[in-house]
C-alpha cells in the first residue's frame, strides 16, 4: 500500500530555519489515513500525567508508545525517515548530521474539551526533527516566543499533513520552537509524533 504521496521538501528547510517550523500538506494517501483510524481503535490507550518537566506544563491527552508487531505506525515512521533522509542530504551543507532515526513514535489523541499542552520546549534530548502527522485535525498547533504565548502563531492542517519541528543539532543549532496545543470543543485531534531521542 502507497502510504505517501509525490511531494517536493523544497521548502522545508528554509521554512525551518525561518520559524522553527514547517507544514508538508496533504502527505499520507488518504487510504493509509484510514486504515491507520482503523488501527487506533484497537491499541492500548494511556492517559498522560496531569503535568511534567520543571515547569510543570498542565497537558491533558491519551497516547499509545507501544505499537503490535504488525502495526502500520512505525512502517509509517520508517518510511517518513527515509523520505527526510533522502531530501535532507541532497543539499550542502546538509542541516543534519547524520540521518534521522526516529526511535520513539507516539499517537496522540486529544478529545474535544481538553485542556491540550501547555507552552513548552521538547528538550535536549530530541535531536534534528520532531515529525507530527496529523490524522483528525481538531484543534490546533500553536507556536510562540516564550512561555507565555507571546507572538503565536497557530498552523493550519489537516489530516495527511506533516509538520516538522526543529530539534537540537538541526543546521548546528541548539533552538527549538515554543509550542502548545489548543483542543477542540467538538473534533478529536489525533497526531502521530516521531523524534530521535537521546538520552546521555
Amino acid at each position: 500500500m502507497e502510504l505517501f504521496k509525490d511531494c517536493s521538501f523544497g521548502t522545508v528547510v528554509p521554512e525551518l530555519e525561518r520559524y522553527g517550523f514547517a507544514t508538508v500538506p496533504n502527505l499520507l494517501a488518504p487510504r493509509a489515513i484510514d486504515r491507520l483510524l482503523r488501527e487506533s481503535a484497537g491499541l492500548g490507550w494511556h492517559r498522560a500525567e496531569p503535568t511534567f518537566g520543571t515547569r510543570r506544563v498542565v497537558q491533558d491527552y491519551f497516547f499509545v508508545k507501544k505499537f503490535p508487531a504488525s502495526s502500520l505506525y512505525p512502517a509509517v515512521g520508517r518510511e517518513l525517515e527515509d523520505l527526510l533522509n533522502d531530501a535532507f542530504f541532497k543539499i550542502t551543507p546538509h542541516p543534519i548530521a547524520e540521518p534521522l532515526h526516529f526511535n520513539e513514535f507516539r499517537l496522540q489523541r486529544y478529545p474535544p474539551g481538553s485542556k491540550g499542552i501547555e507552552p513548552h520546549r521538547d528538550g535536549p534530548q530530541t535531536r534534528y526533527l520532531v515529525a507530527l502527522i496529523v490524522l483528525r485535525h481538531g484543534g490546533q498547533l500553536c507556536f510562540c516566543e516564550d512561555g507565555s504565548r507571546s507572538g503565536s502563531i497557530s498552523v493550519e492542517s489537516e489530516p495527511g499533513d506533516l509538520i516538522l519541528m526543529r530539534g537540537v543539532g538541526f543546521l548546528g543549532s541548539g533552538f527549538q520552537p515554543w509550542h502548545y496545543v489548543n483542543s477542540s470543543k467538538k473534533v478529536e485531534r489525533l497526531t502521530l509524533g516521531m523524534r530521535q531521542v537521546v538520552w546521555n
